[in-house]
């Protein structure tokens, strides 16, 4: 074990020397905040290593470095607390109507962005209307009343977003959203500083004054870092003693990040899976699934899943598909794929959503005997499984196969032909030509009625914006999620959609899930009270620097 771990070591310094030649941190700035009398107390600079962002304004971010920069620059109407539940953030307060199509949000009175322009309502709704435009998150939006026509373009402001006052916003929905309070905590929804991008659109994309606890020094176009530092008049949350007094996003690959962390030059960055093993060994983690410091391993709030399209034979048969699930081998999957950095399922839903039961399937369990059983009794002898090129689905395909052949059953891929690219394969799903097809189940916010809904309410199949590709109906389900939907208190919401998943996956096994993704993060130990939540969002104000 030890030459490996030394050639891996060497083998990144030497890459770090070819890519970093200057070596040392962009120098720190200030380390003592104003009225502040010692380091010990001021926090200094925190180092986060990230990838190259493509944008820094909530309307144009796509990625989770985008939204990491993002997040520190801008406060959304809410945030979300270590349980993934919606609190206050831009937002003092927020009342809802007892169907919950409206809501209204009071915005923190004297609020500023940190050039001093004031965030006021319309300073919201400008930014959801230009997401809802054409924004990479813009579906986020897709129930306010007026998306769809903004994003055709016909007009140029969401008509469900009403100005009540300077201060005061109403969000009208199409259908009942109990977790909207949730979803606007979103950093892509954060908002737009009108008189910024009024007097200096350039500026406004490369050194956005925002309403966050950080403000960027200089404008952003190629650099290798993004120095942010703390707003003193910032009040949407809590700012401890010892957080920091600035951020420095250091831009770099996973390897390069990485080895810069082991020579102490990072405060938190990602792991490379081909280094988990040697992490582990040399910063064994002295927190948890997301806390630091040390080796930070916790789920992602995302999953791996197979459908079947149940209109099409034998798949609209249920012996059928409880027989592949019975078939897949998830936990040699988990294994062999990403180093181990993944989690054999256990539930539809990721075990990181707020709510989430484990151990909520049935049939997760490899049992070749009863699939076999099951596939004799139908009559089948041959199935068939789409995928797009690309994502090492290969892998997934062939540990099925295995197992469906022990079953008694061939299992052909793409028709026997190549995987098709990504949209081609989109357009299949749409047009309900394949039998078992994957597909990732994302929650891009802490609510599990966002991932369900869309999934499995008969309404919401493609052809529709919906995610129902398996082309479920089920009178039950139906009332169940819009129930949920109408369910404002999160327990009896979750037990809800408990119920959900339970018909989906263990009665009517519409779906099967694979495996849940983790993230894999190293913190420092100088970091206390750092938490890395499971959309990689961290808390800035609330860590503090021990140096």
């Amino acid at each position: 074990m030890r030459p490996r771990r030394v050639l891996l070591i060497l083998g990144l310094v030497l890459l770090l020397v070819a890519c970093d030649p200057d070596g040392p941190d962009v120098p720190l700035g200030p380390t003592v905040a104003p009225g502040v009398t010692s380091v010990e107390q001021s926090g200094g600079s925190f180092r986060y290593g990230i990838g190259p962002p493509r944008a820094i304004t909530p309307t144009l971010a796509q990625s989770g470095d985008d939204l990491a920069v993002v997040d520190a620059l801008f406060d959304s109407l809410t945030a979300w607390d270590a349980r993934g539940r919606a609190v206050p953030s831009a937002a003092s307060s927020w009342e809802v109507s007892d169907d919950a199509t409206e809501w209204t949000f009071t915005l923190r009175p004297g609020s500023t962005f940190s050039d001093g322009a004031p965030v006021t309502a319309e300073a919201f709704r400008t930014a959801w209307s230009t997401l809802s435009a054409g924004g990479p998150f813009g579906y986020l939006l897709a129930d306010v009343i007026g998306h769809g026509a903004v994003a055709r373009g016909e007009v140029p402001v969401l008509s469900g977003v009403r100005i009540d006052d300077e201060f005061t916003l109403t969000v009208l929905l199409r259908r009942p959203r109990s977790d909207l309070a949730a979803v606007v905590g979103h950093p892509a929804l954060g908002p737009t500083n009108l008189t910024q991008r009024a007097a200096d659109p350039v500026s406004w994309v490369q050194q956005p004054a925002g309403n966050g606890p950080f403000a960027v020094t200089e404008p952003y176009t190629d650099a290798d870092f993004i120095r942010a530092s703390a707003v003193d008049t910032w009040a949407n949350g809590l700012r401890v003693a010892g957080s920091p007094t600035e951020v420095v996003f250091r831009i770099g690959d996973l390897d390069i990040n990485y080895l810069a962390f082991t020579q102490g030059r990072r405060d938190l960055t990602a792991v490379p899976p081909e280094a988990l093993a040697v992490a582990a060994e040399d910063f064994p983690s002295r927190g948890g699934a997301w806390s630091g410091p040390g080796l930070i391993v916790g789920g992602r709030p995302e999953s791996y899943v197979l459908g079947v399209n149940t209109q099409t034979p034998p798949y609209d048969q249920v012996d059928v598909r409880q027989a592949i699930s019975l078939a897949l081998d998830r936990e040699a999957l988990a294994d062999s794929l990403q180093n181990g950095n993944l989690a054999p399922a256990t539930s539809l839903l990721p075990p990181a959503l707020p709510g989430t039961q484990i151990d909520q399937c049935d049939r997760c369990t490899l049992d070749i005997p009863a699939a076999r059983r099951l596939l004799q009794e139908a009559g089948v002898q041959q199935l068939g499984f789409a995928f797009n090129a690309g994502g090492g689905h290969e892998a997934v395909r062939d540990e099925l196969r295995g197992g469906l052949s022990r079953a008694g059953v061939a299992l052909v891929s793409n028709g026997r032909g190549p995987a098709p690219p990504l949209p081609e394969y989109q357009d299949q799903l749409l047009a309900g030509t394949v039998g078992i097809f994957r597909f990732p189940l994302v929650a891009d916010v802490p609510s599990s009625l966002s991932v369900l809904f869309p999934l499995l309410h008969s309404t919401q199949v493609p052809e529709r914006g919906g995610m129902n590709y398996m082309r479920y109906t089920n009178a039950t389900v139906d009332s169940l999620l819009e129930q949920a939907a109408r369910t404002l208190d999160d327990e009896s919401r979750e037990s809800l959609l408990d119920r959900v998943v339970d018909r989906a996956v263990n009665v009517d096994q519409v779906v099967m899930p694979v495996f849940s993704t983790q993230h894999s993060m190293v913190a420092s130990a100088e970091i206390r009270g750092l938490r890395y939540d499971p959309h990689g969002l961290v808390n800035l104000t609330e860590l503090v620097i021990q140096r």
